[in-house]
Order: C-alpha cells, then structure tokens, then sequence
C-alpha cells in the first residue's frame, strides 16, 4: 500500500518534531514511503516502546506476554525500543511495529495532522511520579514552606523536570498549584532529561527537589538517599493517561490479531491486582530492567503501590468519562488548550475493549 503522503508533505507537518510531550526526534528520511511491511514472524507481536527505562506500568505487558501469551499460544509480545515517542510513532506508521503507545496529546496532534490512527485500549491510567527531596526535607508542607520563605528573600528553589511539557512537568505545575505556588514565578525549573541525571542533580543538592518514576523513588527511598514527599496520583484523577495506538488500516485489516493482543493485555492487567505480591515480585526480578533493582524488596512496594494508586485499567479503560476526564486536566493544568481538544470518537476505537470484556467478563 502507498503512503496518503509524500515525504514533502511530511516535512511540512510539525507533528513530528512536537509529538509525545517533545521526547525524543525523528529524522524524517527514515519514513520513507510508509510500505506498510510489519516486519514481524507468526510468533510475535511486535510492539514500539519509546525508552528502555520501564516504568512500573510495563510489568503487565511483560505478565502477559511471558505467562499468559507464550503459553497458551507459543507467541509473545516483543517490543522495538526507541529514543522517544516520536521515532516509536514513526515506525509505526512506516510498518515496522504493529502498536505503539502513546500520550493522549500525541495521539490528538497526530489526528489533527491527519494520521490515520486511533487509541484502542488503555495502558495506564494514573500518573506514576512522585516528588522527592532530600532526607531533611520532610514533607510537601516542608518545601512549600522553604519555597515562600525563599521568594521573600530573594532566592528562587530549582525544581529538576524532564523536559518542558513532559508528564514530569505537569506532576511538578499541578503538585505546586495546589499548595499555592506558582511554578511559572516561584521556583526555577531545571529541564534534565533522564531519571538519572534528575537524582544526581539532587543528591548533588544542584537542585533542591525533583520528579521521578516511583520505582526509582521507593528504591532510592529503601536506602536512605531521598524523601518521598508527593505522589501524583494523589493530585490527578483516573483517566486515560497512556493508550495503545494503531493505524487504522491496523485496527480494519488485522481485526483478530487487534483483539488477541487487547484480551491478552487486560488479562495481563487483571493479574497486576490478583496475584501475590511476592510471586508478581519474583517474576518482576527475572526479568532484564528489573534485575539491576537494589533492594528487591523495592519491586514489592512499587507493585503495591501502583495497585493502591489503580494504575492498570482492569475493565479494559478506554471509556468515554476516562477520556474526558483526561482531555478536560489537560485542559486545566494548561497542557492542552481547549480548541485541540477532539471528540472522543475521533480518538478512540472501543470495540476492541468492549469486545474483551464481553469475553472475559467484568475484572
């Protein structure tokens, strides 16, 4: 099949260069004239991730592919990491991953450019940060104070983000608005792209506090380095955070291997709350970005506390009230403005999801 675009008209759109909170770049040469190829074998089904980093979400991808998939059909789920979810997204609509996830403003962006893809199931649905500070810093109220008392003196306290309008900013813009901060005049904000480098700045005391996944934050914590001082998820509502995004020439064309895959994941994601801590633990460990984790204890309590926080969709997400209860705090914490705001319809392709839960039954 031949692209609807020629690479000119690509290189016209700016989608590419803002798509996925601005993480990460593509060059454009590299899309080609999207042949559509899939470049996959029978056993697998291969899947765009846009960073080696695996934030606690991931566990439920690896659950179901490594022991509901493989063993029940010999298949897994494989995936082609990217620097970014742009060259993730890319790739996708060049052929050579089947899905990708993506963030709700990047799948907006890519529709108003008219790329044809739709969201067809959720990945997560809470924001996985937590603001952390060093040890003598004791809690939320404790920095606030520090924060006021060094606006009147004069000095501003440096926050470390990822990058402008990445998740980890909106974690720090709404975590301070709502203690009454302004983060645009109040503080001085430190882009530093990277979990490491953001924990080094602070244990340096470059910056006085920062935000990062809470895998790292409770590991950090088990060993004395950091305080844990706010958890997103305490901030912001259940919504559809993270999605699953095909083209749509995936979701008409591949309708059955659409629906394995969707069954597969919300079987996947029911387990992240049935299983025994200690055995989802186990099996974290085994695996290649979690072996590296010190404690191991520390996958026990992120695995908790990402059930505590209701991370995974266990009914499959994907509803109309999840996506609007994302697209309208976008909205409010000034993520998005209201005139790219689309309807739900253009963004989302339930039919899969319903189509789970009417086989599988309610979670």
């Amino acid at each position: 099949m031949r692209s609807i675009f020629s690479l000119e008209e690509l290189r016209r759109r700016d989608f590419l260069k803002t798509l996925g909170f601005g993480i990460g770049a593509v060059a454009l040469d590299t899309l080609g004239g999207f042949p559509w190829a899939y470049a996959q074998s029978s056993k697998e089904i291969l899947l765009g991730t846009p960073s080696p980093a695996r934030p606690i979400y991931d566990l439920a991808r690896y659950f179901a592919s490594e022991k509901i998939l493989k063993p029940e059909t010999g298949m897994t789920l494989k995936e082609k990491t990217f620097r970014g979810f742009v060259p993730s997204f890319a790739a996708m609509m060049k052929g050579e991953v089947l899905y990708s996830y993506q963030t709700l403003p990047a799948l907006t962006r890519a529709i108003k450019q008219k790329f044809p893809v739709k969201a067809f199931a959720d990945y997560a649905q809470q924001f996985v940060f937590y603001m952390i500070a060093l040890p003598d810093v004791k809690n939320l109220d404790g920095l606030v104070d520090r924060i006021k008392q060094g606006v009147k003196s004069g000095k501003k306290f440096k926050i470390a983000s990822h990058s402008p309008a990445s998740q980890t900013q909106i974690a720090i813009n709404k975590i301070l608005r709502e203690k009454g901060v302004n983060p645009k005049t109040d503080v001085q904000i430190v882009f530093l792209r990277g979990t490491p480098k953001r924990l080094a700045a602070l244990k340096a005391k470059n910056v006085d506090a920062t935000v990062i996944f809470a895998s790292r934050a409770i590991e950090n914590v088990m060993r004395g380095e950091i305080n844990i001082i706010a958890k997103m998820s305490d901030f912001a509502p259940k919504q559809s955070l993270i999605l699953w995004v095909a083209t749509e020439e995936t979701l008409s064309k591949r309708p059955k291997e659409v629906q394995l895959f969707t069954n597969t994941m919300v079987r996947g994601y029911r387990e992240m709350y049935r299983r025994d801590l200690d055995e989802l633990a186990e099996f974290a460990v085994s695996q290649k970005p979690w072996r590296k984790f010190k404690p191991v204890k520390a996958v026990r309590e992120t695995i908790k506390a990402a059930r505590e926080m209701e991370l995974w969709p266990v009914n499959g997400g994907m509803t109309e009230k999840n996506v609007n209860t994302a697209l309208k705090f976008l909205v409010d914490t000034e993520f998005m403005k209201s005139d790219a705001v689309l309807p739900v319809d253009r963004l989302i392709e339930p039919k899969y999801r319903d189509q789970a839960l009417k086989e599988l039954g309610p979670g």
